[in-house]
C-alpha cells in the first residue's frame, strides 16, 4: 500500500515515520482505505501504535504519491 520511512522531526525532538501512499490517485478505495487508516490511528493512544502528527497530501507526487502521513 506504501512505503514507510524513518526521519527526525525538530520541532518534536524526536523520531517520526513518514508513510507514503503510491499509486493513491488511481483508485478512490485506495484513497478510502487510507483515509480510514488515518482515522483510526488518530483514535488511538497506546505506545506502540503510531500517533498522528499530520496526514495531508503531497504538494508534489516526485515521491510517486499524493498522500503520506
Amino acid at each position: 500500500m506504501g512505503v514507510v520511512y524513518l526521519a527526525y522531526r525538530d520541532d518534536l525532538g524526536h523520531r517520526v515515520a513518514i508513510k507514503v501512499l503510491r499509486d493513491a490517485w488511481l483508485s478512490a478505495p485506495r484513497r478510502e482505505r487510507f483515509a480510514s487508516e488515518q482515522r483510526t490511528l488518530a483514535q488511538l493512544n497506546h505506545p506502540s501504535i503510531a500517533q498522528i502528527y499530520d496526514a495531508t497530501p503531497s504538494p508534489t507526487e516526485r515521491l510517486g504519491s499524493r498522500w503520506s502521513m
